[in-house]
């Protein structure tokens, strides 16, 4: 195994958990502290050492591509000056995920652009707030261990069915669980 260089970014799906808003506008698109989601996650991969995002959308999501291509031409525009994103020395390629056959089938599309390598799968609609720091000390850990990892979180007991679910059996490797 080598290091992860690639991360997968499925933007493929229906946001059924917010609609109406997602008839409207992709959720990867919605503002997070002035920002689109997308953004968080892309230069999330830059901060940790990621060198190419595969991003698969859906041919219903025609406005991920456009806002991602539109921004990182912007970003060369006014390179140099202060608040370029970090992600902008991404290789950024979209693949596409003709329907919905879920995250599972996403992530499979995505992996087939890494030549068959570990990736990395960041899902820009769950963003946890510790930072650029979370993924790249999952990379440095797959790097000492060539183990899979997971990053979770604690969801309301009320939400549990808007959602992927695991039941953790022991500590991680930060000691917490």
């Amino acid at each position: 195994m080598t290091r992860i260089r690639t991360a997968i970014i499925p933007a493929a799906g229906l946001g059924t958990r917010m609609l109406p808003a997602t008839e409207a506008v992709p959720k990867e698109l919605f503002p997070v502290g002035g920002r689109p989601a997308i953004d968080w996650a892309l230069d999330e991969a830059a901060m940790a050492g990621i060198e190419e995002v595969v991003i698969v959308s859906s041919p219903r999501k025609p406005a991920i591509e456009a806002y991602v291509v539109q921004s990182r031409d912007r970003a060369k525009g006014i390179a140099g000056e202060v608040g370029v994103a970090p992600s902008g020395g991404l290789k950024i390629r979209f693949v596409t995920q003709s329907k919905p056959q879920g995250l599972g089938d996403a992530v499979r599309l995505g992996w087939q652009c890494s030549g068959d390598q570990p990736v990395a799968v960041l899902l820009p609609d769950e963003l946890m707030l510790s930072g650029p720091a979370l993924l790249a000390s999952m990379l440095d850990h797959h790097d000492c261990h060539r183990a899979s990892m997971v990053a979770l979180m604690t969801v309301p007991l009320a939400e549990v069915g808007s959602y992927g679910c695991a039941q953790v059996a022991g500590p991680g490797p930060d000691g917490e669980k």
